[in-house]
């Protein structure tokens, strides 16, 4: 297959581990995709030396292990703050992909997505974002097998299509699609068996472009269906039943911006994914 969706890709990267366990799957994307890649670290002023010289090192581990694959690598430092200096970089190197990990600050936090600088990104960069949570960094991004989860939006799921076959070409996974239709519990205990039979027909549309993305690279997948009342929590109980490693979804630029709460779908999913989860808003 020789498509190209992302041609120039971004890594923000702050010198944490999780940023750099996610960066391992920027450059796999680079590498899959034939992308450029830049890795921007943005110091603050108020950081200290041991953060600014973590920070610096992890762009040059980066940038040399992405030279070492063949990419088009270039490191980046800036000054200043944080959501700024990569919205000028965006414009300035005409991003197509920005990525940047998603986890806690700080070890008595328990928010991962909710004011971070990854859900800014969603909500305001004009280039697809994909945000990423490594659970299990000792696959250094390469699942073995991945669940990719839609809703009922037809054009928000055929947007996933090119990031599916990014990564089924960057790590050679298997995959199980999993289309969720999101239901009150009043509707499930009435609804006729036609019911869900349409949704089940319905299933099979929305997943269509998933399917022939991943065929395109030589792969088949089984197709899942559920109609519950809480989406993410169905999406987590069948990545555990199903054993998937990693869990690819996407979301609308409209839900990014809601007003976040700790009970928000998306900081529920971030906050207690069993495996690895990536989260793509498309430009």
């Amino acid at each position: 297959m020789t498509t190209r969706p992302f041609s120039r890709i971004l890594m923000a990267v702050d010198g944490s581990f999780n940023a750099e366990a996610t960066a391992r799957y920027a450059v796999r994307f680079a590498h899959a995709s034939g992308a450029s890649l830049h890795v921007l670290t943005v110091i603050s002023p108020r950081a200290t030396g041991e953060e600014k010289d973590a920070a610096m090192a992890s762009v040059e581990r980066i940038v040399r292990e992405g030279r070492a694959s063949q990419i088009e690598t270039t490191g980046l430092i800036r000054e200043g703050r944080a959501c700024p200096q990569i919205a000028a970089v965006v414009q300035e190197e005409k991003i197509d992909l920005a990525m940047a990990a998603a986890r806690r600050r700080h070890a008595r936090e328990n928010r991962y997505f909710i004011r971070t600088v990854s859900r800014w990104m969603m909500a305001e960069l004009p280039c697809s974002v994909l945000a990423v949570r490594v659970v299990d960094p000792g696959r250094l991004a390469h699942p073995r097998k991945m669940l990719v989860s839609l809703g009922p939006d037809e054009a928000l799921a055929a947007s996933l299509a090119p990031v599916v076959s990014m990564l089924a070409r960057a790590a050679h996974v298997s995959a199980e699609i999993l289309t969720i239709f999101e239901k009150s519990s009043g509707f499930l205990r009435e609804a006729a068996p036609a019911v869900f039979r349409r949704h089940e027909s319905r299933a099979g549309e929305i997943a269509a472009p998933i399917r022939m993305a991943l065929l395109g690279e030589g792969r088949e997948a089984e197709e899942h269906f559920s109609v519950v009342p809480f989406a993410c929590r169905e999406t987590m109980a069948r990545a555990v039943e199903l054993h998937a490693e990693a869990i690819l979804t996407a979301v609308t630029r409209r839900e990014a911006s809601r007003r976040m709460l700790r009970s928000h779908p998306l900081e529920i999913l971030f906050r207690e994914t069993p495996c690895d989860l990536l989260v793509f808003r498309p430009g």
